[in-house]
């Protein structure tokens, strides 16, 4: 059983509506393309778990700080953003601003943000919603933790054996599309 995206009720102009609060959680799916597994996270402790074939199962844990998450400020703004410029399809800029206020935010926060399966097979799991840069915790096949990646503020697409492929958003809303090379092992430069 995996629950359901977190809901809230608020009052917009057009009568009672269902909302996701801002960073709400969700079931989080992850697959590589053209590979028999899928990784789920329902966001509802630290953990992610693949299922692979005949049923195979790995489950990705990892420590959280002894505070409960909390979504800051600078996140909660953007997600908030993003809904009022989709909210100003419907409503002008005042009334979306207005709706989108109203929506709280998630409390406590989800323990981490998206899951990506890179093409080595290594489960990629960002840290913290709404953080940029975007630290993602990088697992091996076998669940082992590899170690801590920073990202530039992207929404990740795809993460090659020597490059991240990712859509970055500015501050006017366009977006683009960008790739940044990816270092694995020591920095370069680094002793041995």
């Amino acid at each position: 059983f995996w629950p359901g995206e977190e809901r809230v009720w608020i009052e917009a102009p057009w009568g009672p509506w269902s909302v996701r609060p801002a960073l709400g959680r969700t079931l989080l799916l992850a697959a590589r393309p053209n590979a028999p597994e899928v990784c789920a996270a329902p966001q509802d402790g630290p953990r992610v778990v693949c299922f692979g074939p005949g049923g195979a199962e790995r489950t990705l844990t990892w420590p959280l700080p002894e505070a409960a998450p909390r979504a800051s400020r600078a996140a909660v703004r953007a997600w908030r953003d993003s809904v009022r410029v989709d909210l100003a399809l419907k409503l002008d800029d005042a009334e979306a601003r207005r709706v989108a206020g109203m929506i709280p935010a998630a409390d406590p926060a989800p323990p981490h943000g998206t899951i990506l399966v890179d093409v080595d097979g290594n489960v990629w799991v960002a840290d913290e919603p709404g953080r940029a840069p975007v630290r993602y915790r990088v697992f091996d096949r076998q669940g082992r933790p590899l170690g801590l990646v920073d990202v530039p503020p992207l929404r990740l697409l795809h993460v090659g054996t020597d490059r991240v492929v990712g859509v970055h958003t500015d501050d006017l809303d366009v977006q683009q599309v960008r790739v940044h090379v990816l270092h694995r092992g020591a920095p370069p430069g680094s002793a041995p």
